[in-house]
């Protein structure tokens, strides 16, 4: 199994901005295009009690205490 929380946006930068004050997270790790313009990869552990999980038949499940 594999527990990550996983979105794709345009204006990532931005975007990323907007969840961290709207969660509470803080960016943990990312990898950002050669332009410095976007985010490539961005991990924000917004919550230790939430999850998304992807099971072994490639079902999605959100989990959330």
């Amino acid at each position: 199994m594999k527990c990550y929380t996983q979105v794709y946006v345009m204006n990532s930068l931005e975007a990323v901005e907007i969840y961290c004050k709207a969660f509470g997270a803080d960016v943990t790790f990312e990898i950002k295009n050669s332009d410095k313009t976007a985010y490539e990869h961005c991990e924000l552990p917004w919550s230790k009690y939430c999850a998304t999980v992807i099971d072994k038949y490639g079902v999605c499940w959100w989990l959330g205490i």
